[in-house]
């Protein structure tokens, strides 16, 4: 069962949505329920004045064949995320035959559920994490080789947009998508990939940066990253943008923060590097950041910007 969560943001619709689903699939067919839930020869209705917490889990609870449910964007379930994460966490744990795998922007994905307070009803769950990590430059050729194959296309600039968009899949993949279905030029295509992913990507920098002290820093962190790749140097560059020397620790935690939200990588041999492209070509260099401390984030965001 997919369920896209996309402009989705309280569990009546998602209730809606799954209980429309189980119906297309004939789904329902494999559920006892009796409670919340009328089930007929046609399929689910949801009895009325039924409550949509207690609703869902029982929907959920009530699966008696192997199920895959997978929930897409699932960051924008955001507002109803408490009570979400009890209905999963129950399911989890009394329902064996129901598997779940979601997806959708990472911050949202690791403060919710791969890393879980102590108060979560998920603690003590850890999912299964899986990272789409980017692909080489001869892997994203040969991706985006296959899909203007199986579209019919000729294409061969290749090495144009692995160059500029380097080896993230979804942009690649919003590209081909722009270009070999929607019939953009491939300049328009690249352009419009900018901005769309601009808008993804300072969203998601934006979303880490919500409830930490020192927010100035990690911008310095990484625009510093777009300069010099070393550790030593990192403290050098970012130390200046922020008019102060950093000292040792603090600037290991805030790399480790974003080696682990996914913002930043490091290689082996000790070299550090802004995974995303794009968020690296929208970071643009400031003199000096602002020592504000009562900047919110957007401000912050718009004076390493500008």
């Amino acid at each position: 069962m997919y369920i896209n969560l996309q402009g989705v943001n309280s569990l009546k619709t998602l209730l809606k949505i799954m209980v429309n689903e189980a119906n297309r699939s004939s789904l329902f067919r494999d559920i006892d329920a009796s409670v919340n839930l009328n089930i007929g020869p046609l399929g689910i209705t949801v009895r009325k004045g039924a409550r949509p917490m207690p609703t869902l889990l029982e929907f959920l609870l009530s699966m008696r064949k192997d199920t895959v449910i997978a929930l897409d964007e699932v960051q924008d379930l955001a507002s109803a995320s408490p009570q979400l994460l009890k209905i999963l966490g129950n399911a989890h744990s009394s329902n064996p035959r129901i598997r779940f795998i979601l997806t959708g922007s990472y911050v949202g994905l690791v403060r919710a559920l791969l890393e879980p307070s102590p108060t979560s009803p998920l603690y003590g769950r850890l999912p299964v994490e899986v990272r789409l990590r980017p692909f080489t430059h001869d892997q994203s050729k040969a991706f985006l080789m296959r899909g203007f194959s199986e579209l019919g296309m000729s294409f061969n600039e290749y090495d144009k947009v692995v160059n500029l968009l380097d080896g993230i899949v979804g942009w690649l993949t919003l590209f081909g998508n722009l270009h070999g279905i929607r019939g953009l030029s491939l300049d328009d295509a690249l352009s419009k990939v900018i901005e769309e992913g601009s808008k993804i990507m300072l969203n998601e920098l934006d979303n880490f940066l919500k409830g930490r002290a020192n927010k100035r820093l990690y911008l310095a962190i990484l625009e510093a990253l777009k300069h010099v790749n070393r550790w030593r140097d990192i403290k050098a560059y970012a130390s200046f943008l922020i008019g102060h020397e950093i000292d040792d620790r603090t600037l290991d935690n805030a790399l480790t923060a974003l080696i682990r939200f996914n913002l930043v990588e490091k290689h082996s041999e000790g070299i550090y590097r802004i995974i995303d492209p794009i968020l690296e070509h929208e970071l643009h260099e400031p003199n000096q950041i602002d020592n504000g401390e009562n900047q919110d984030n957007h401000q912050i965001l718009y004076s390493i910007r500008h």
